[in-house]
């Protein structure tokens, strides 16, 4: 259930962002207990015409819950497998799920947030400079092109933007 490898990268992502990070249990679920904790909160795992590959919850708020498919392919990033749109993405979610828990509620700025973490993440999970960057970009480009309407701002989210979080280093295109 508790996934020791995410939930230390997400404390040091977080301790490089936040003056005072919490530290927030990563759990991964299988596919029937996964419903079940949606289910459990007044939840489904399909809302509003999307599929709800993560949360977080103030009522829980020490747990960001992931879906079978996101821990899945956040684990295959971190036994070696190549950086892939979807795999950016399980990241992605991890990130701005740690990002909701520390009070932000914006969806497209969590998500500008999210995305630009991404590399530095990556980094921890053993992957090369390099291809840590390429992972951040199919991150940004698969949460632009796959995000509902209102979640994504590129005006705020680009470099020198509102919400660029390292300005004229070229984090978010």
């Amino acid at each position: 259930m508790r996934h020791r490898q995410l939930t230390r990268i997400v404390y040091r992502i977080m301790k490089a962002v936040v003056s005072r990070p919490r530290m927030l249990a990563v759990a991964c679920w299988t596919g029937a207990d996964y419903r079940s904790v949606r289910a459990s909160v007044g939840g489904d795992v399909v809302e509003h015409g999307a599929v709800v590959v993560a949360f977080w919850l103030r009522r829980q708020p020490r747990w960001l819950h992931l879906s079978p498919w996101a821990c899945r392919d956040a684990q295959q990033l971190l036994d070696g497998g190549s950086p892939t749109g979807r795999r950016a993405s399980s990241l992605a979610t991890v990130l701005h799920e740690a990002i909701h828990a520390r009070g932000l509620e914006d969806e497209a700025q969590v998500n500008c947030y999210a995305v630009q973490l991404v590399p530095a993440a990556a980094r921890l999970m053993g992957l090369s400079p390099a291809r840590a960057d390429y992972l951040g970009l199919l991150a940004l480009n698969y949460t632009r092109r796959t995000a509902p309407p209102g979640c994504w701002n590129a005006l705020a989210c680009r470099d020198g933007g509102e919400w660029d979080l390292a300005p004229h280093r070229g984090n978010v295109r």
